[in-house]
C-alpha cells in the first residue's frame, strides 16, 4: 500500500500480515478525486481504481491508483507530483456509500513519502462524512504532515457511524520553487491488532528516517 516505503517495511510486515489488515473486498462504486491550484479545479469520477494524470496550476500530477473497498479502506497510492515553480496544491479523495462498521471503530491513517527534489511541506487530513456525501468533510480523524525525506507517519481516531457514510483524503502540498515528490496516503478500520501491528511498524520507520537525516 505505501509503495515509496515498500522495500524499507520491517519483516512483521509480511503479505500475511497486510492481508489480516485490509481483506480482499470487491471494489466501492462512488469514487470521487478533486485537484485544486491557482483558482483551478479539477474533478473525476469513476470505479475502483481511479487513475488521473493532469496538469493544473504550476503543478503535474499523476495518481496512479484511486482505490476504495468494502472493508472499508480508501487509498490514495503512488501520487507523483511535480511543480514547475511555488504554489499550493489541493488533492481530495473520497468515497461514499459504505455500511460498515456501524457504531464506534477506530480508524488508522497512515502517511508516507519522499522528497525526490526541492522542498514541500506537504499534510494529509482524513475525514468520516456521517451525511454520506462525496468529498464531505463532516468529521476530522487525523491531521499528519511534514516537510522532511524521507517520513512515514500514522494516527488512529475514534469515530461513531450508525447508517451510510462516506471516507474522505485531503493530502495539501505547498512548494517555494521547482519540486518533485511522491507521496501515499490510506485510511481504513482494521481490527484492533492489526492498527497496533501497522502503527508501531511505522513509529519504526520514522524513528529510523530521523536518524538518517541527523546523521546527513
Amino acid at each position: 500500500m505505501f509503495k515509496s516505503l515498500a522495500t524499507k517495511l520491517p519483516a512483521v510486515l509480511t503479505a500475511a500480515s497486510l492481508a489480516v489488515a485490509f481483506a480482499a473486498s470487491p471494489a466501492h462504486a462512488g469514487l470521487e478525486i478533486q485537484l485544486q491550484s491557482g483558482g483551478t479545479t479539477y474533478t473525476q469520477s469513476g470505479s475502483s481504481p481511479l487513475v488521473v494524470s493532469q496538469s493544473i496550476g504550476n503543478f503535474t500530477t499523476t495518481a496512479d491508483i484511486g482505490t476504495s473497498t468494502l472493508a472499508p479502506t480508501l487509498d490514495l497510492s503512488s501520487v507523483d507530483i511535480s511543480s514547475s515553480a511555488g504554489g499550493t496544491l489541493i488533492i481530495t479523495l473520497s468515497a461514499d456509500g459504505f455500511t460498515s462498521p456501524v457504531g464506534a471503530a477506530t480508524w488508522l491513517s497512515q502517511f508516507s513519502g519522499n522528497f525526490l527534489s526541492g522542498q514541500a511541506s506537504v499534510t494529509l487530513q482524513t475525514y468520516v462524512d456521517v451525511s454520506n456525501t462525496l468529498l464531505g468533510t463532516g468529521t476530522l480523524l487525523s491531521t499528519l504532515s511534514d516537510t522532511a525525506t524521507p517520513f512515514g507517519l500514522s494516527a488512529t481516531a475514534q469515530a461513531t457511524t450508525n447508517g451510510l457514510f462516506a471516507l474522505t483524503e485531503v493530502l495539501t502540498i505547498v512548494t517555494t520553487g521547482e519540486t518533485h515528490v511522491s507521496l501515499d496516503a490510506s485510511i481504513a478500520a482494521p481490527e484492533p491488532a492489526s492498527v497496533a501491528l501497522l502503527s508501531s511498524s511505522l513509529i519504526g520507520l520514522g524513528i529510523a528516517a530521523r536518524r538518517k537525516r541527523k546523521a546527513a
